[in-house]
């Protein structure tokens, strides 16, 4: 509990009770030992306090039109002492996670990284490419995937995974019997009470999803006929980072064979898949693709975002350097405007060229004359 305190964000926002995480920070091991003697005996009584049930759910815009309820997440403010408790399960399970999970999931454990399935995907258009080879990835949209983990579900995987009782005690402990409230402008809504949904913003979430969703990776991997043979002993099926599922397919065929496989996950879990914003992109640069009637294919001209970075059937390095240089210009001409002293516009240089360079540049060299496009533009 102590090291879960220390590790804390000391200016987060509050819960229900209003005490930050810095409150806690004052003292870290006399609260920590409280917090354990607490928590202790109220897993013993199977219940929280009536504060510690409640959480205030707020709504952080994304992108797009503000109008548009779907661009909004929702965020749970958590009181700290029940962050602490979660914050401490979350390091346990981050120790066994890497051995549940398989390599094919990238996200959130610790030696792997996002940019390995950016470079496993580029690798993988290079060799279907070489070969003449058919191949297909199915960019999955999965609707408020967080919001729709069944708990009735959760269990039972954790009991699979060999969680121990005591374990999926805690985290019933957490999720059961809670309460929330929506606060919008200032106001706080009326209690609700869910029946489903993983709080973004509990440090234990993340950690739990992934569980939730390895069990669609598992049943992909288990029926690999409709996958990518990338040698005899190894054929490519899907690559996750978390909810972002892409399925890997050599035909057709075997893109609507993957497609029940996933529909009969979600009937299972709780997910629900959105055909109509999922997308079809034949990885071989040489072949077109037959039209399809369950997702939308893509064209060869047009591109599909894959964990930040624009995936055609043109040269990824051409594509991202398009992608880049749009970005780049409506961005200067957006903020320049307003960045009127040289220290604004180096703020808004950093913000706007470096932040993405920094992503971009792992994975493919910019030409020279590129370059001092881009200088001269900021000069």
């Amino acid at each position: 509990m102590e090291g879960a305190i220390k590790c804390m964000h000391g200016r987060s926002s509050p819960g229900m009770d209003g005490l930050p995480a810095a409150f806690y920070q004052l003292a870290p091991g006399i609260f920590g030992e409280c917090l354990h003697i607490f928590f202790a005996d109220q897993l013993r009584r199977g219940s929280w306090l009536r504060s510690q049930h409640s959480s205030a759910i707020t709504l952080l815009f994304i992108k797009g039109s503000r109008a548009n309820l779907g661009n909004y997440r929702p965020i749970a403010l958590m009181c700290v002492d029940v962050k602490v408790l979660s914050t401490a399960l979350a390091y346990r399970l981050q120790q066994v996670l890497p051995k549940l999970i398989h390599e094919d999931q990238k996200a959130f454990l610790r030696g792997r990284s996002i940019h390995h399935h950016i470079h496993y995907m580029s690798d993988l258009q290079d060799l279907v490419s070489h070969r003449g080879d058919t191949a297909y990835a199915t960019f999955l949209e999965f609707e408020e995937a967080y919001d729709r983990v069944d708990w009735s579900y959760i269990y039972p995987i954790l009991s699979r995974m060999n969680c121990g009782t005591s374990f999926i005690e805690w985290t019933k402990l957490l999720h059961n019997n809670t309460n929330v409230s929506l606060l919008l402008n200032g106001t706080l809504s009326p209690k609700i009470t869910p029946s489903r949904g993983m709080k973004q913003g509990d440090p234990l979430s993340a950690l739990l999803f992934l569980m939730t969703i390895e069990p669609l990776g598992n049943l992909l991997r288990r029926n690999e006929g409709p996958g990518i043979c990338i040698t005899p002993c190894d054929t490519a099926t899907s690559l996750s980072f978390p909810d972002d599922s892409t399925l890997l397919s050599s035909s057709l065929g075997g893109v609507e064979t993957q497609l029940e496989i996933v529909q009969h996950y979600c009937d299972g879990s709780g997910a629900r898949l959105n055909l109509s914003k999922s997308t079809l992109l034949a990885l071989n640069r040489h072949q077109v693709c037959s039209p399809f009637d369950k997702v939308r294919v893509l064209f060869p001209a047009e591109s599909v975002s894959y964990l930040g970075i624009p995936f055609s059937q043109s040269s990824v390095g051409e594509a991202m350097i398009e992608f880049l240089l749009d970005r780049f210009c409506s961005g200067f001409r957006h903020w320049f405007r307003r960045a009127r002293t040289v220290r604004g516009r180096l703020l808004v240089a950093q913000t706007m060229v470096l932040s993405r360079l920094w992503h971009f540049t792992t994975h493919f060299s910019i030409p020279q004359h590129t370059l001092r496009r881009w200088q001269s533009m900021l000069n």
